[in-house]
């Protein structure tokens, strides 16, 4: 279970958290990301982003018109952040503040996150994807930076040196496939996205 400290820093967080426009290359990767889960499920389904913060993977998913969304973080602020970027958008989701590591019913079609996975030990990996495929009837899917970027983990060294890393450690690995594994899920394989923001690292670098 999440501490009491770890929620109030998210709580935090999101609550001097504002939508802003982003630039076109996040977007880019977006619709690449929507394009991967519209490959795994052509005829629509029910997602859960567990873990979802703002919620910006499922804003993206949501303006297709073809899954039903939920969302859910531990964090009310991070929910309270979601429901108003949702609502500025005109776009219908559910939303729950749960800690996704604990098991619950599989309701969704697909269940997945990003930028969470890599914050935690191996074995809280294994733990927080068995209470992601506890919630699935089908696929789980995380969002994690890639291990060969380069450029990403000199952005992301820069970033902490200047005070501008609010979202803790980051453990890299070179393949999911053993948590999976260790979480008994059978694991179908990776894809890299997001070429052009790998140009905005560059391009972020002092």
């Amino acid at each position: 279970m999440p501490s009491d400290k770890e929620r109030q820093k998210w709580d935090q967080y999101y609550a001097s958290h504002h939508q802003v426009d982003e630039p076109e290359n996040i977007r880019q990767f977006r619709d690449e990301f929507v394009g991967v889960v519209q490959s795994l499920l052509p005829e629509g389904g029910g997602l859960l982003e567990a873990g979802c913060g703002a919620g910006e993977q499922s804003l993206a998913l949501a303006g297709t018109g073809a899954f039903d969304i939920t969302l859910m973080d531990f964090s009310t602020q991070a929910i309270k952040l979601a429901r108003q970027c949702f609502a500025s958008r005109g776009l219908d989701a559910q939303f729950e503040v749960q800690d996704v590591s604990q098991p619950g019913k599989p309701e969704y079609d697909l269940v997945f996150n990003a930028g969470v996975l890599e914050h935690y030990s191996f074995d809280e990996q294994v733990d927080f994807l068995r209470g992601m495929a506890s919630r699935s009837h089908n696929f789980v899917l995380v969002l994690v930076p890639n291990y060969h970027n380069y450029w990403y983990w000199l952005w992301r060294i820069q970033k902490s040196g200047q005070g501008g890393w609010p979202f803790g450690k980051e453990i890299p690995a070179l393949d999911l496939a053993p948590v999976f594994d260790a979480a008994g899920l059978h694991y179908l394989g990776s894809a890299y996205l997001g070429a052009s923001w790998t140009e905005s690292f560059i391009g972020g670098m002092d």
